[in-house]
């Protein structure tokens, strides 16, 4: 494993247990918004930024002038995987608007650790 997703791994491994902790800790004293496929829900989010994003930094290191367009292919699939997993996933579920609220908390706040690490990530590789 080369050092740029060596760093990617151990900072996903690192934010995802905040994001567990917070987790935690929120349903500690908000427990009427807790749902038992909430920890599915994060791992389902873990799994697929750990997969599409070491995938990005890979191309990006190849190739450092195609980062952009691979960020931008990455974050469509995304979405639209994210998309077609809520709407399954709220076909499933009886409390939807708990769900949603949590799929929701869950996608503002990876998204803002893929980009800071991402971006960092991408610097580097393009001042090698």
């Amino acid at each position: 494993m080369n050092r740029y997703l060596k760093q990617y791994f151990i900072s996903l491994v690192s934010f995802s247990i905040i994001v567990i902790l917070l987790t935690v800790g929120f349903f500690y004293f908000f427990p009427q918004w807790y749902l038992p496929s909430t920890p599915f829900a994060l791992l389902f989010f873990i799994v697929l930024h750990a997969s599409l994003n070491s995938w990005t930094i890979q191309v990006a290191q190849k190739n450092p002038t195609q980062f952009s367009r691979q960020f931008m292919l990455m974050t469509t699939i995304k979405f639209l995987v994210l998309l077609m997993t809520l709407t399954v996933w709220l076909f499933l579920i009886s409390q939807k608007l708990i769900f949603g609220i949590n799929f929701l908390g869950f996608f503002f706040l990876f998204l803002i650790f893929e980009t800071v690490i991402l971006y960092k990530i991408s610097m580097k590789i393009s001042n090698r």
